[in-house]
C-alpha cells in the first residue's frame, strides 16, 4: 500500500477563527487592513529584511521579482531540476527562457555545476552572460530551497556576483531555516539573494490558506506593492 507523506499539514487550532471572523466583521478582505500590515511587519522583523509585500500567492512574488529584476522578453533564467512548476512558470510568464540546472545532495542548486555551465558553456559580453549555444543573454537565476534544506547560498551568490546574475530565492519550503556559521551566519532563507519569495498555500509551513510574499528591500518593494495591486495610485 502506497502511504501519502504531505509536505506539510495545515494547523490551524489557535487563533484562526476569530481573526477571520475579525476580518469579516471590519470588511477588510482584500489587499489592506491591519491584519495584512500585521503579518508583513513582523515577517519582515522575524527574517531581519527591510520589507515584505503580501501577494495573491508565491507565483506571483516570484513573477513581481522577475519584473523587478527588469527580465526582458527572450532573456534565460537558471532554475533547478527539483521544484514545483510555480517556481518555473514566472519565467514564462514574463517570456523569458528557464534554463534547467543539476541540484546536488541538498535537492537544491549544484554550485559547482552552476560554475561549471557558467564557465565553459557562456561567455561574458558587455558584463552580460551570454549562453554560448542559444547566443541569448541569462539575467538571473532562481534557487528553490527544499524541504527545510537551504542551498549553498555562499557559493552561488558568489558565482551570481562573478557572472552579473540577479538572485531569486523561492524560500517556501525553508521558512524558518537560517545559517549558523560562515558569511551568512543568522541570516535566513530568502534573505541572501536580491529577492525572496515564499508561499502560504495550504500545504506549505505556514498557511494562509493561500498567497505569499515578496522579500527584499524598501526601493525596490515598493514598487512591487504597486505593481501587486493592479497598479493603482493611492
Amino acid at each position: 500500500m502506497n502511504k501519502l507523506i504531505p509536505l506539510s499539514v495545515p494547523n490551524l487550532k489557535g487563533n484562526e477563527l476569530k481573526y477571520v471572523s475579525k476580518a469579516i466583521e471590519e470588511e477588510w478582505v482584500s489587499t489592506g487592513g491591519a491584519f495584512i500590515n500585521a503579518f508583513e511587519n513582523q515577517m519582515a522583523s522575524y527574517l531581519n529584511v527591510e520589507k515584505a509585500v503580501a501577494c495573491q500567492s508565491g507565483t506571483a512574488a516570484l513573477h513581481l521579482a522577475l519584473i523587478l529584476s527588469g527580465v526582458e522578453s527572450g532573456e534565460e533564467i537558471i532554475v533547478p531540476t527539483l521544484t514545483f512548476i510555480a517556481s518555473v512558470n514566472p519565467v514564462r510568464y514574463v517570456g523569458a527562457e528557464p534554463i534547467f540546472m543539476d541540484c546536488d545532495n541538498s535537492l537544491t542548486m549544484d554550485p559547482y555545476k552552476l560554475e561549471e555551465f557558467c564557465n565553459k558553456k557562456c561567455h561574458m559580453v558587455d558584463g552580460f552572460l551570454i549562453n554560448n549555444k542559444s547566443c541569448k543573454k541569462i539575467k538571473a537565476l532562481i534557487v528553490v530551497h527544499i524541504f527545510g534544506n537551504m542551498a549553498d547560498m555562499e557559493s552561488i551568490v558568489k558565482i551570481a556576483k562573478k557572472y552579473n546574475l540577479i538572485v531569486i530565492e523561492d524560500a517556501t519550503e525553508a521558512l524558518g531555516t537560517y545559517y549558523t556559521e560562515g558569511e551568512f551566519a543568522n541570516r535566513h532563507a530568502g534573505t541572501m539573494g536580491d529577492f525572496g519569495a515564499i508561499s502560504f498555500n495550504g500545504n506549505k509551513i505556514i498557511t494562509t490558506g493561500g498567497g505569499g510574499m515578496l522579500l527584499g528591500n524598501s526601493k525596490d518593494l515598493d514598487r512591487a506593492r504597486y505593481l501587486s495591486t493592479q497598479a493603482k495610485k493611492r
